[in-house]
């Protein structure tokens, strides 16, 4: 039971009660403990009655309070919930669409043509990708920071690294290149062999990968490591799938 509660009890009762039964000085029952001594029978009846309204606002007040922090509480987990969905579905879903396009031409027939169908493929990834990018950011707002995971420096080196690898990659690939042209019928006149296909057979995955590993040092948050390696898992199955 609340102290200011018990204190109601008490000088109900007629016990005493002391300042230090409160919750504080500035308490509705403090300030009437001290003066009911100076009081008659009606003002201590009057004063006791707004002594508990007061009380019953400070609870109210607590419960909107704690009621607000859970409700904040939840929001953490839920935006975590889908960062994750997030990283997993991407990858899923261009396989599957590029899938039915080499099979059915889905696409090519809804669109007229095999350009317009990768064009729009293209254009539904890269904005699926920047969805992943802001629901990543936001679940990592809401974590905690943890000092030994903040690593500027080494996110500033990742994150130019990863950038200038997925920069590349487009540049070499062009649009339909990137967004899975092969798919389409579409195919480049020859492979391309050059940075940063010398480097690593795949820079658009792993160059992102780095993207996301140098957020999360730079903002000090374990969640990002986790999340990172989903979006490491999900490259590394996709991959598989698509050998």
């Amino acid at each position: 039971m609340p102290e200011d509660l018990v204190g109601l009890r008490k000088i109900c009762s007629g016990d005493e009660i002391s300042l230090e039964n409160t919750r504080s000085r500035k308490s509705p029952l403090a300030r009437y403990a001290v003066a009911r001594h100076t009081m008659g029978f009606s003002q201590r009846l009057r004063a006791l009655s707004i002594a508990a309204e007061r009380c019953d606002d400070n609870l109210d007040d607590g419960d909107d309070e704690n009621s607000s922090l859970m409700a904040g509480g939840l929001q953490a987990p839920s935006r975590c919930y889908m960062a994750t969905t997030a990283i997993a579905f991407n990858p899923i879903f261009w396989n599957i669409i590029a899938r039915q396009e080499y099979h059915n031409r889905i696409l090519t027939r809804t669109f007229g043509s095999p350009h317009r169908g990768c064009y729009v493929l293209a254009f539904v990834i890269f904005s699926l990708g920047i969805v992943r990018d802001h629901l990543y950011n936001n679940a990592l707002a809401d974590q905690p920071f943890y000092q030994p995971v903040y690593q500027p420096y080494l996110a500033y080196g990742l994150f130019a690294a990863g950038t200038t690898l997925v920069v590349s990659s487009m540049w070499a690939l062009g649009l339909t290149g990137t967004y899975l042209g092969d798919y389409f019928g579409i195919l480049m006149d020859a492979p391309v062999t050059g940075f940063p296909f010398n480097v690593t057979g795949s820079p658009m995955y792993w160059g992102s990968t780095m993207g996301f590993l140098a957020v999360a040092l730079y903002q000090g948050k374990v969640a990002g490591l986790l999340l990172t390696l989903e979006v490491f898992v999900s490259y590394w199955l996709a991959l598989k799938w698509e050998e």
